[in-house]
């Protein structure tokens, strides 16, 4: 699994929280919507994971609209905050000892 399956619990966990706060929210497409946004933020294959979580929860082709949205929305916002943090520096050689 590695780092997908546990991004992918946090998602279905975040998406009940959002649920709870937001009573307008289905519970389905939160924890499907989420389960699909929060590792498209880390890895940069949003349609991909969408298209595998549409397949595991078994969402129906019409409702799957709104989770695509949702990862790919998801990787274009994590890459443009990605962008405007500094840089760090470049690591800078270690020293060879010809001294």
């Amino acid at each position: 699994g590695g780092p997908v399956f546990p991004l992918l619990f946090i998602g279905g966990g975040l998406g009940a929280v959002l649920h709870l706060a937001v009573d307008d929210v289905p519970l389905a497409l939160a924890v499907t919507a989420m389960m699909a946004a929060v590792p498209a933020a880390v890895i940069p294959v949003p349609l991909g994971l969408a298209m595998f979580v549409v397949l595991l929860s078994g969402i129906g082709a019409t409702e799957s609209t709104p989770i695509f949205v949702a990862a790919v929305i998801s990787m274009m916002a994590s890459k443009a905050i990605e962008a405007k943090l500094p840089k760090p520096p470049p690591a800078s050689s270690p020293p060879t000892g010809d001294g």
